[in-house]
């Protein structure tokens, strides 16, 4: 179960006039004052899930599937009051389910009306919950077992009665997955795993699409666990919180009755439609270690920035081996740093530029730019992993054009000193074992210049690149290599701009390679 999108195909049927609305409000969700619609219009939303997998198990709608919408008339405010409404909590159902599915109204009462000269504004979430009050769902994911997931659509805005209208829902809870391991190659069947210290009750309000979690609800979560030989895997619907604490923490029980405890990183910002994944390797040592899998040497340090997302991507074309981790902002549409390995075997030339545009699978797309194309004002789609730095394999340069890789680039910077920069990267990386890599992007400040996607989406424009580098060489001394070039259409070496590695994490204020803190890193 990750990150996952549905899309439902609102198609209108037929029309016909009605007559003004002068009652209360009625248990068919028709809200008191609300002016009755010129005409009627009876509605099939066809459902099919389109990119992901939102569910414990399975893809498709089962029958008896509910959904729950809201409707108000066209307002400038992104956050919805009980006055706006037009209709609230309508009750939708599909008889038979499927990966493409019919929703009706539930009876004649929750049929969506419209007046035909206005435009609207709808909210959607699934599973309906005739309990619902002020567009607030209480929620609790204690009982994982018969756990629905929370699903919500805010795409639709601006509508007209009289077009066909596609609601896309997604995930408005956090997951955490966990790929486990058995270093002795032992079977994990019959491992249990539970997350204490962690809430388990709150509500969503819809109209904000803003959690309020009860902190006091700690409990003990089992998380259900599917076993194959000597790995296994868990996955667990959370509530999405600010802030991880040190109370949180996993534990994993082995056969043999021996419990491991594993503590989340503390800081960590748990976001709506956010699914953060965990390689465990467990070890009978008597010690009561577990190993986090997938710490590498490139990534830095964690640091706490409000509506970030780790991202983690593994080699396409071997599973088992890293391809490149993003410090993901869902609100910013942008990566601040993308940190990678880089070797021979990676950049050897097997495969042409794919040119393999798409969004990320591993992140929801309501969090990524729409490009399709460029960005507007004439700004490319500047990698921040190089293209080039994956050509071993078609599916390995596919995965650098992900959307959630790209960053709004003056050309003649992408095309000049930064092309460079990332040739003489790639020429040091042929001379080394392995060379350690983080290229992100920076702000001077918040005043933000900003460019657009494709869906006229507002992307801001860096105001500065950056890469550093760490390698290790042959009398086993590591060195290190930086540059920070300003966002300018600039030519030539980027020698002029080289720095430290030291200079950069003030810069910015990251943790580059907190491995090597404590290691005397030569400064080329």
């Amino acid at each position: 179960m990750t990150n996952k999108t549905y899309r439902l195909l609102f198609t209108l049927l037929a029309l016909s006039w009605g007559l003004f609305l002068t009652a209360a409000c009625q248990p068919n969700g028709q809200q008191r004052g609300a002016e009755q619609p010129q005409s009627e219009t009876n509605q099939t939303f066809l459902a099919s899930q389109q990119d992901y997998d939102l569910r414990v198990a399975g893809t498709a709608w089962e029958a008896g599937d509910q959904i729950g919408i809201y409707v108000r008339r066209t307002a400038q405010n992104t956050t919805w009051s009980a006055e706006q409404l037009q209709h609230s909590n309508l009750h939708y159902r599909t008889t038979r389910g499927g990966g493409i599915a019919t929703f009706d109204p539930a009876d004649e009462q929750q049929k969506v009306q419209w007046n035909s000269s206005m435009k609207y504004d709808i909210l959607a979430y699934y599973p309906y919950n005739a309990q619902t009050q002020g567009g607030k769902i209480a929620y609790s994911v204690a009982n994982q077992t018969t756990l629905k997931p929370l699903l919500i659509s805010d795409n639709l805005s601006a509508i007209a009665p009289d077009v066909a209208k596609e609601l896309i829902f997604r995930q408005a809870l956090a997951s955490l997955r966990f790929e486990m391991r058995s270093e002795d190659g032992g079977s994990l069947e019959g491992v249990q795993v539970r997350i204490v210290g962690m809430p388990t009750t709150g509500s969503l309000d819809l109209y904000s699409r803003q959690w309020q979690v009860d902190d006091n609800s700690t409990a003990e979560i089992s998380v259900p666990v599917t076993v194959s030989g000597a790995t296994a895997r868990a996955t667990v619907l959370i509530l999405p919180i600010e802030t991880t604490t040190s109370e949180m923490k996993v534990l994993f029980t082995l056969p043999n009755g021996r419990t491991y405890t594993w503590p989340l990183r503390e800081g960590q910002s748990l976001v709506m439609g956010q699914q953060r994944t965990h390689t465990i390797t467990l070890k009978d040592t008597g010690t009561g270690k577990v190993t986090e899998v997938g710490r590498y040497l490139e990534l830095p340090a964690k640091t706490a920035l409000p509506n970030t997302l780790e991202v983690q991507h593994m080699l396409p074309s071997n599973r088992s081996a890293r391809n490149y981790f993003l410090l993901y902002d869902t609100k910013m549409h942008l990566a601040h740093y993308v940190a990678y390995p880089l070797y021979k075997d990676l950049i050897e030339k097997k495969v042409d530029r794919t040119n393999a545009w798409g969004y990320d699978p591993n992140i929801s797309k309501a969090y990524q730019p729409n490009l399709t194309g460029a960005y507007r004002g004439g700004y490319s789609r500047g990698h921040q992993i190089p293209s080039a730095d994956r050509r071993s394999s078609r599916a390995n340069n596919a995965s650098t054009f992900y959307y959630s890789n790209m960053v709004p680039q003056n050309q003649r910077h992408n095309g000049g000193i930064w092309s460079r920069l990332e040739g003489d990267v790639r020429t040091l990386a042929g001379g080394v074992d392995t060379l350690y890599v983080v290229t992100g992007v920076g702000f001077n400040s918040t005043n933000y210049q900003y460019t657009q996607d494709q869906s006229n989406v507002d992307c801001p424009i860096p105001d500065y690149f950056y890469k550093v580098v760490v390698w290790r060489d042959k009398q086993q001394r590591w060195n290190s290599k930086a540059w920070c070039i300003p966002h300018e259409p600039l030519t030539g070496s980027p020698d002029p701009y080289k720095t430290t590695l030291s200079e950069m994490e003030a810069k910015t204020g990251f943790d580059f390679f907190p491995a090597l803190n404590d290691v005397n890193v030569l400064d080329n």
